[in-house]
């Protein structure tokens, strides 16, 4: 008689947190394209599909953690904070900043004010 081998049914590997990740990222069906897509077009409809459809939406915690590696590499990338502290300083002072330094280090001159601004 002829034997059937009998394979085991296969067992599906649980997905890691980058794999579940990238997925979402790149799925755009229901992933976060499709989530910011919807929460710039009706957030309300978003917010309610999490609560009843919780597969459709990409989950707030994830949301909120790409929305936050975007802006954070974006001000980071774009933004001179250096020149942007300086203009405050100069603004506030009234004053260029040398000028500011100068009165400091008459005032306090033990002080590295330099590194301190």
């Amino acid at each position: 008689m002829d034997e059937e081998k009998s394979t085991p049914p296969q067992q599906k590997q649980p997905k890691g947190f980058l794999e579940e990740l990238m997925e979402d990222v790149f799925n755009l069906d229901r992933g976060l394209p499709g989530t910011i897509w919807g929460m710039l077009k009706k957030p309300e409809e978003v917010i309610d599909a999490y609560f009843t459809d919780r597969g459709k939406y990409v989950t707030p915690l994830r949301y909120c953690i790409f929305i936050l590696a975007v802006t954070t590499f974006i001000s980071v990338r774009f933004i001179d904070y250096d020149a942007m502290m300086t203009n405050a300083m100069e603004m506030g002072a009234g004053e260029s900043l040398e000028d500011l330094l100068a009165q400091l280090n008459q005032m306090i001159p033990s002080f590295d004010w330099e590194a301190y601004f």
